[in-house]
């Protein structure tokens, strides 16, 4: 038994080693793949297909499912053994959450307080789909989290792809942000002059603080190509990402890109505080950080 299973999971090793140069187009397929049911009602030009639920549900499943075979091959190329430094966390959390998902009961009222501090009791029926919804969820982020910990950091290649695909995410970012300014121009002016409080912009987003979530990723993956290539240019997309979050108002994403950028000028200064040429960097990003930490205010 033990021969054979050795003896197939060499033929695999042999047979699929190629997958380890498909990790960059085939992670970013997946991304665009898995959040597609939440653009596609934000893109009025298309047809939706996902109005019917179980078919939306139906649809992750299979992707999911199509992420997990890869990363099962990728990890028997590479000869990834299981790490319980991180199996065992996960196995815990996803029994724990799994418990407290069929443990709650069908029907529970709570109190909210809306933003004028009126209170009122509420009443949540959880149904069996809510609850399988739930639990599928669940797993599908927690063993995403083992795949990225684990099986992607040891395959062949990947510190040199890691760059690619993080440049990849960086358009994709910068795409949705030109997408909102030709389609949402004039409420992005309105917003800029303030002159309508409630204007809400979130490009092809399903919200505006989805919206400043990626932004605020487009400002982490600047700074990091930015170190990797050691090129300039991938800076000047921080203050443009900073100007998209302060229009759309995505407070919390300012705060968080201040307090970074805050950081890693820190950092710049703790480790290469001799070398001139990169305190320009460093001022730049302090200055960066000191401006997104004012808006973020407002």
């Amino acid at each position: 038994m033990n021969h054979w299973l050795l003896k197939q999971t060499t033929a695999i090793k042999e047979r699929f080693f190629f997958l380890n140069r498909l990790i960059v187009p085939f992670l970013f397929i997946y991304f665009l793949l898995m959040i597609l049911p939440s653009l596609l009602p934000q893109l009025t030009f298309l047809p939706n297909i996902f109005l019917n639920s179980f078919f939306a549900v139906a649809y992750k499943g299979l992707v999911f499912f199509g992420f997990l075979l890869f990363s099962f091959l990728l990890a028997i190329v590479n000869g990834t053994k299981t790490d319980w430094r991180f199996m065992g966390p996960i196995l815990f959390l996803g029994l724990l959450t799994t418990g407290v998902i069929f443990l709650t009961p069908s029907s529970f009222s709570f109190t909210a307080v809306s933003e004028d501090n009126l209170s009122s009791v509420l009443t949540a029926d959880v149904s069996l789909g809510n609850r399988l919804s739930a639990f599928g969820e669940c797993w599908a982020n927690l063993l995403t989290a083992y795949a990225f910990l684990v099986i992607y950091p040891k395959a062949f290649y990947f510190r040199k792809q890691l760059s690619q695909l993080a440049f990849l995410f960086l358009l994709f970012v910068l795409a949705s942000y030109l997408y909102s300014l030709v389609f949402e121009f004039q409420s992005h002016l309105a917003s800029l002059f303030d002159l309508d409080p409630s204007i809400v912009i979130q490009g092809f987003f399903d919200h505006k603080n989805t919206f400043g979530k990626y932004l605020l990723l487009g400002v982490f993956l600047a700074v990091f190509l930015h170190h990797e290539n050691k090129k300039r240019s991938y800076l000047f997309l921080i203050p443009v990402f900073l100007f998209g979050m302060f229009t759309i108002r995505s407070r919390t994403s300012l705060a968080i890109a201040a307090m970074f950028l805050f950081g890693s000028a820190l950092f710049q200064v703790a480790s290469d505080w001799k070398k001139v040429r990169k305190r320009a960097i460093v001022e730049t990003s302090i200055a960066g950080a000191a401006v997104a930490l004012v808006l973020s205010f407002f």
